[in-house]
């Protein structure tokens, strides 16, 4: 299919499908006024949903739509999913559970209800622990975190040997997403499961976007301003006593694109740049290179930053590749995609919003 022929029909129903406790009710879609999901790296997705909360009550006149009992479909804490695309054949979105209410109404206007739903995340941020993981592979302490959830935990990779990770007053979340910082990994929600991988090995597909065609809008920025040519940390080895330095090595996993690095590109501008992090300790040198180098490829893969706006597209998620076309040499490179907002009311149809980067800026 051409890139610009997203759907094999020519008139298309891109309304969302609103499934509430693993069924759909013809007062939604009626009273649909707008539907927002937002995804980013390392949870938590949520979605939220605008309807009319006024219809006619057969024998009662109009009245308010979903404060009755027998209409009551979004009950705190119940299962909620949105599926997006051509209406005929939806795509899931979003999977969770509905977390917050809002009646509002304007002088003049119609009640309103607003939805609010979260991931099934959100039960990892609701209490906070203080714990200790014993030292070993990185795969086991994160199967053990999910352990406490009703999520599976599927597992590519991450099999480093890490050092004893204390979890002091956090919760689940606050403390998946710092390791997920500090040892360069990702955490997707998908339906039942918790996916956590490198984020080198994620793959969630690849889609093409040609400004003019199924790319509306874009701001593409390579920005110096944030890169050093290394990353170091100084601390003390907490076993031999030692005081170490220890500076980041070559950077093998970048994501996609293809062109000139912000290190690179750093050191021609001003050689000699580092950055070094706070002051810690560690277990030893092959803990402490393994944080530098984590650090120095997170900075790296931000050289390059891509905001667009494109046609509703359910196949643009949390690691998705992009592939922007019709920028020229420069801008038209591979993009990871960091943050999805796909979004729809009666105005606009279905849109999808995305933030994306890339480690290489192409050379004219």
């Amino acid at each position: 299919m051409p890139e610009d022929q997203l759907y094999d029909a020519v008139i298309v129903d891109t309304r969302p499908v609103i499934e509430v406790a693993g069924a759909q009710h013809d007062m939604i879609p009626e009273l649909l006024v707008a539907v927002e999901v937002c995804e980013r790296e390392c949870g938590l997705s949520h979605a939220e949903i605008l309807l009319l909360n006024s219809t006619e009550h057969a024998g009662a006149g109009l009245g308010l739509a979903f404060e009755h009992s027998e209409t009551n479909l979004f009950p705190l804490g119940e299962t909620l999913r949105v599926l997006t695309g051509d209406a005929a054949d939806p795509t899931e979105i979003f999977r969770g559970m509905v977390s917050a209410v809002s009646f509002e109404m304007e002088d003049g206007d119609q009640p309103r209800l607003r939805v609010f739903a979260e991931d099934a995340l959100m039960s990892w941020r609701m209490v906070r622990r203080n714990r200790t993981f014993a030292a070993g592979p990185l795969r086991d302490l994160l199967r053990q975190l999910a352990r406490d959830t009703g999520l599976s935990p599927v597992i590519t990779g991450l099999n480093e040997e890490v050092d004893e990770q204390q979890q002091l007053n956090e919760t689940d979340l606050a403390f998946l997403q710092r390791l997920a910082r500090r040892y360069d990994f990702d955490a997707q929600v998908v339906a039942e499961e918790l996916h956590l991988s490198p984020r080198a090995a994620v793959d969630r597909g690849t889609v093409t976007l040609a400004l003019g065609q199924q790319l509306r809008d874009v701001r593409v920025t390579a920005d110096l301003a944030h890169q050093r040519g290394a990353t170091e940390v100084h601390g003390l080895d907490i076993f031999s006593g030692a005081v170490k330095s220890v500076r980041s090595g070559s950077l093998t996993a970048l994501g996609p694109g293809a062109g000139a690095t912000g290190p690179e590109e750093v050191d021609r501008v001003f050689p000699g740049t580092r950055v070094r992090l706070p002051d810690t300790d560690f277990a030893n040198e092959t803990e402490a290179q393994a944080v530098v180098d984590a650090a120095q490829t997170r900075r790296a893969r931000g050289f390059v930053l891509a905001e667009g706006r494109a046609v509703g597209n359910a196949a643009i998620r949390v690691g998705t590749v992009v592939t922007l076309e019709e920028l020229g040499p420069r801008f038209s490179n591979d993009y990871y995609v960091t943050r999805v907002r796909h979004s729809f009311d009666q105005r606009a149809g279905l849109v999808s919003e995305f933030s994306a980067e890339c480690a290489y800026f192409g050379r004219v």
